[in-house]
């Protein structure tokens, strides 16, 4: 029994709020249901599971959404690994730890579950006596947490604190990001007929390809300067401005897609009341720390001349400026999203291209990252007389507030967004499991109050 779990974003605190322990709790004990509807064999037998293989698909730590990047005396940031490899480290490590003390309760249940204490089946259908599952909790990278891929023994004494306090499997050197780096995953996801990565790299913003994912990028420049500087700023220099307004603030990182982080903005603070000259400092605030982001060194470097580029469309997209309205930012974002991500959120279009697809070694092909929860048909194979395989393509969501724009503003003048929480998981069943199940996924959204 294979389950998979993405995009946790468990963070430092200092960018919001994260995901409690009690929804943790939720998943320990919905854990714990799907291993005895596991047991039931395809032949009508029962017979008890003996272990789980846990997968966390890429972003379940959030290194990146931290403000400690920008605290006094910091002045190390993600981009500058190859040429200051001992203060990155030290301050992963600093960042890491603060993510282990925020989220202890929630990572004691995953310890739990992978020293072999958490989740029980009963011995027999009928039988009062239970028998222990033990988790075995695999973690791969993604793009908020790739530093956990950077080699060396300062990494790895990271490595080796993250293993001991979430109860992982994995060794203490570098965490998978490709599948392939990781014998053990791919006979796991052999075993299942399971390709799984996180799927930033299809983002470009996200991914460089030259780089592989031992590096920073144009994504990560846009949070550590602006995102996550921005609420602090508009706070450090006005006061007096209205609670739902500063609550807003602490949400942009849960905006999807991430091109509509300007679009969010400016509804934000077309919606609150504020005055014109809070409106005007606000804008002006966003528009000074975006063009410095746009003019980092790091940025202007991926500049590629005569040629419309990601850097290109930071520019065209991060400006708020009263002289467009909410319809033309709208189609500025359009735009861009056309150009550079075909106009569509969902990578279901790459599944069908991974070899472990097109070559026969998997029938489901599973990526995160977009947190957008989908399971795609992608073809229906013959395997033997009468008996058809179907082939699919899942994202695994998010454990998160999502905030997604609607579909009647896309038409109009004003945009909206509604949040709601999210919670995904999927799980894969392998011989006669789950009375001969291949799969079953789970996605829940809960309102907001």
């Amino acid at each position: 029994m294979l389950v998979i779990i993405s995009d946790l974003h468990l963070t430092d605190g200092t960018t919001g709020t994260t995901i409690s322990a009690a929804a943790f709790e939720d998943f320990r004990v919905r854990l714990q249901e799907m291993a005895t509807d596991a047991s039931h064999r395809a032949n009508g037998r029962y017979q008890p599971v003996e272990a789980i293989d846990l997968v966390l698909l890429g972003d379940v730590f959030d290194l990146i959404r931290s403000t400690r990047w920008s605290n006094p005396g910091v002045t190390i940031r993600p981009w500058e690994h190859r040429t200051r490899p001992d203060e990155l480290a030290a301050q992963v490590a600093d960042i890491t730890a603060a993510v282990l003390r925020k989220n202890e309760g929630a990572l004691s249940i995953l310890r739990a579950c992978g020293r072999g204490e958490a989740i029980r089946v009963a011995a027999a259908p009928d039988a009062t006596e239970e028998l222990p599952v033990h988790v075995r909790i695999h973690y791969m990278v993604g793009n908020h947490d790739w530093f956990y891929h950077l080699p060396g023994p300062a990494f790895d004494a990271i490595r080796a604190t993250v293993n001991e306090t979430m109860g992982l499997s994995n060794d203490a050197g570098p965490y998978p990001h490709d599948p392939e780096e990781s014998d053990r995953l791919m006979e796991i996801f052999e075993a299942h007929r399971v390709y799984a990565r996180h799927g930033d790299r299809y983002d470009s913003l996200n991914y460089e390809e030259e780089q592989g994912r031992d590096g920073a990028t144009l994504g990560d420049a846009l949070v550590v300067e602006l995102i996550n500087r921005f609420p602090h700023e508009v706070r450090r220099r006005l006061s007096r401005l209205p609670t739902a307004f500063l609550d807003g603030l602490d949400e942009l990182a849960n905006v999807r897609p991430s091109l509509l982080v300007p679009v969010w903005v400016d509804a934000l603070i077309n919606s609150s009341e504020l005055t014109k000259s809070q409106e005007n400092e606000i804008k002006g605030i966003w528009n000074d720390l975006a063009a410095a982001v746009v003019e980092l060194p790091f940025v202007r470097e991926r500049d590629r001349f005569l040629a419309l580029d990601e850097v290109d469309a930071l520019e065209a997209t991060l400006h708020l400026s009263s002289r467009f309205s909410f319809g033309d930012i709208a189609r500025i974002v359009t735009f861009v999203q056309q150009r550079f991500w075909k106009g569509s959120t969902s990578f279901a279009a790459h599944a069908l291209k991974e070899p472990a697809y097109r070559e026969g070694r998997a029938d489901h092909i599973v990526y995160g990252h977009t947190h957008h929860f989908e399971a795609v048909p992608l073809n229906r194979r013959r395997d033997g007389p009468g008996k058809l395989i179907d082939q699919l393509y899942f994202n695994s969501g998010t454990w998160h507030v999502v905030h997604e724009r609607t579909r009647q503003s896309e038409s109009v003048m004003e945009p909206y967004f509604v949040p709601f929480h999210v919670m995904t998981y999927l799980a894969f069943f392998r011989d006669n499991e789950r009375s001969g199940r291949a799969f079953e996924t789970w996605s829940g959204t809960l309102g907001m109050r």
